[in-house]
């Protein structure tokens, strides 16, 4: 499974995932790679993202119909 497709699976089934989670759940995957696809979902309108809460953690969620 691709690294979008496992990061879309880990929003579905938690709603709201904050970067660190991702980076734990995705063992062996760099943060950079990381931030890199999600900035490619975000681009292609599959997610939004905030860094509201902290400014080391990036929240993650899902936008429109990936939402449940």
């Amino acid at each position: 499974m691709s690294i979008e497709k496992q990061i879309l699976n880990f929003i579905a089934e938690r709603q709201v995932i904050s970067t660190e989670e991702l980076v734990t759940k995705l063992k062996g995957t760099e943060k950079h790679t990381l931030m890199a696809m999600i900035g490619v979902l975000k681009e292609k309108g599959l997610i939004c993202s905030s860094n509201l809460l902290s400014p080391t953690t990036l929240v993650i969620t899902s936008k429109g119909r990936n939402s449940i």
